[in-house]
């Protein structure tokens, strides 16, 4: 479309790309954007339980302003770069989901007061504010590399991970038949088993086992499970609070520690690195290659 103006001034839609293209190049724009982000997630950060009243009035307009702000950015990157070129950047898409869930989050605010809006969903799209907090990482390079770095290395990882769950679920099957009549109680206290930490199913035993890996009071765990009598059953035929083999115990968790906390998670971290390692030197080569470039007799006509 085209509009004229009353000192013949004409304006249409490759006027208004144009003018997007140079807000999207300019640096003040991009540091301000910055800024924006960050004032933002520090917003997010004040915000508290109980709070007065003219502190929810303050993050409310600083809120609308945010996604005024995130939404103007996006129109203008849409019209600058086009549908196909906008949607083909990753951290394009973040952005315009954060967008999307924000405007969407003050639709509902408004027209919760007008109409009955289940609160659940208000509460979620609330919740999904927090994902602004990715747009930090456009600004650090060094982060964006790094989750570029571990996007390529997900199928290696994705293979340990595997391997890490099999791990989990053949000691856990191992230590309901081991530990799994163990019980707790005043006569028997237990010093790392509870309610929620115990070996009676798979499902609990693999939890439990997740806090050994960490390191979590897993001594008082192994405590509970080489309890010796009278405080459990050595009988043949026990049903309840019986007592494990200590030699087999003391295999059984150390081979497991080892395995699951010094191997296998350090294979991760070496993998990780190893990739991080290949595409700095990859970024080294590149940034090599452009400025060691001979300059060509096509390079000087342009120039001049």
């Amino acid at each position: 479309w085209e509009m004229a103006c009353g000192g013949g001034f004409k304006f249409g839609w490759k006027w208004l790309k144009t003018k997007c293209d140079v807000i999207c190049e300019s640096p003040t724009f991009y540091y301000f954007m910055n800024i924006l982000i960050v004032l933002n997630v520090i917003f997010m950060m004040c915000e508290r339980f109980d709070q007065p009243t003219w502190m929810d009035n303050v993050f409310k307009y600083t809120d609308l302003l945010f996604t005024v702000s995130f939404l103007f950015e996006a129109v203008v990157k849409i019209i600058s770069l086009g549908f196909a070129s906008f949607f083909r950047d990753n951290w394009n898409r973040l952005d315009l989901f954060v967008v999307v869930t924000s405007v969407m989050g003050l639709g509902l605010e408004v027209a919760e007061r007008r109409l009955p809006i289940n609160t659940t969903m208000l509460r979620v799209l609330r919740i999904l504010r927090v994902v602004r907090v990715f747009k930090l990482m456009k600004v650090a390079v060094g982060v964006r590399s790094l989750l570029t770095t571990v996007s390529k290395s997900t199928s290696h990882v994705g293979n340990l991970c595997i391997l890490l769950l099999l791990l989990f679920y053949i000691s856990a099957a191992m230590a309901v038949e081991m530990f799994g009549m163990l019980t707790c109680n005043k006569d028997t206290p237990c010093y790392g088993l509870n309610e929620f930490a115990n070996f009676r199913n798979i499902g609990y035993a693999m939890l439990t086992l997740f806090q050994v890996s960490t390191g979590d009071n897993w001594g008082g765990i192994l405590r509970d499970v080489l309890r010796k009598a009278p405080l459990c059953d050595t009988s043949a035929d026990c049903k309840e609070n019986c007592c494990s083999n200590p030699q087999a115990t003391t295999f059984f968790f150390a081979v497991f520690v080892i395995l699951a906390q010094f191997i296998l998670l350090n294979v991760v971290v070496a993998v990780l690195m190893k990739h991080l390692s290949e595409a700095m030197e990859q970024q080294h080569e590149e940034s090599q290659s452009v400025t060691s470039a001979p300059i060509t007799e096509q390079d000087l006509e342009e120039g001049e």
